[in-house]
């Protein structure tokens, strides 16, 4: 994959004279966000406890009006790293290719890892079973053709399987911005050509004025030489903004035979309230319909700067 790398991009960008040539012809722009997360379980007789949540540094560098780098440190664990790293490259006015560390194409949560575009605290179930929200180091290619969209990539590791490298891609379908549908793949590779993992998704989202859904179903399979596991699940959100205020409710499923990993439904309701532009205050409580969780309350404060 690294040699494929340096084929692509080898060559696409104009030699400077010096750094500070290329600083001058370059665009810089510097951007991040950053949330404050408080957690409770009401059903604990412990009390709730503050963590960081996200913390993030977007830089941006447009090197000509076809190429582009992004590079983004985050919060992770205690500690600072590196989260996405990419330099682009426009091919014609609607196809792209990218190399370097993404979050992955797949499904359509990717669009709100960031704290900021997630209007509720917590991710869905089966997007952190499924793929552990996907960010990992490949290439990746984007174009589209009037209504049809196309992703397609190949990255090094699918959810800690033991392959060599993972093939897949998204298409979307969007006859008019208020609905869009979409499906995706991704299938984890051994060096021995076999498919060792397979991971299947479809979703589907619809805006009308202040009203916002969205759905997606995800299905992981793991394959073995005697047998395989499965763990599949879905989740419907709504969204309605009435600005400052808005409100958000989402149901999901999960249902899995890999071991120490149980069924699980869960309601997710929340509300935000946006003090100032780029900074929302926001409120979410996790009711679990089955009894292997307790339920919890989450207070979040988030900015994006």
């Amino acid at each position: 994959m690294q040699l494929l790398a340096g084929l692509l991009f080898s060559g696409l960008f104009e030699p400077s004279a010096s750094g500070q040539a290329l600083g001058r012809r370059a665009n810089w722009e510097l951007s991040g966000f950053a949330d404050v997360i408080y957690a409770s379980t009401p059903d604990s007789t412990s009390s709730g406890h503050f963590r960081l949540g996200q913390v993030e540094l977007d830089l941006t560098c447009r090197i000509n009006e076809r190429a582009r780098s992004d590079l983004a440190i985050a919060y992770d664990g205690g500690a600072f790293g590196l989260s996405t790293m990419t330099i682009g490259f426009i091919i014609t006015g609607r196809t792209e290719i990218y190399a370097g560390q993404f979050d992955v194409p797949f499904g359509l949560d990717f669009n709100f890892y960031s704290s900021p575009d997630r209007k509720l605290v917590s991710p869905p179930l089966v997007a952190v079973n499924t793929h552990e929200l996907w960010n990992d180091i490949g290439l990746q290619f984007c174009t589209r053709w009037r209504d049809f969209g196309l992703v397609l990539f190949a990255v090094n590791s699918l959810a800690q399987a033991e392959v060599s490298v993972v093939p897949g891609g998204r298409v979307s379908y969007s006859p008019v911005d208020l609905f869009g549908l979409g499906g995706s793949i991704g299938v984890g590779v051994t060096d021995d050509a076999e498919a060792e993992t397979i991971l299947l998704g479809g979703d589907f989202q619809l805006s009308y004025k202040n009203l916002y859904l969205k759905g997606e179903y995800i299905k992981h399979t793991y394959k073995r030489t005697t047998d395989s596991k499965t763990t599949a699940g879905f989740y419907l959100q709504a969204t309605v903004d009435v600005r400052p205020i808005f409100f958000c409710v989402r149901y999901g499923g999960l249902d899995s035979d890999v071991p120490g990993l149980d069924d699980l439904d869960r309601l997710t309701s929340g509300a935000g309230y946006r003090v100032i532009e780029e900074v929302e205050l926001r409120g979410e409580y996790q009711l679990y319909i089955s009894d292997w969780e307790e339920d919890l309350v989450l207070l979040q404060t988030v900015a994006r700067f």
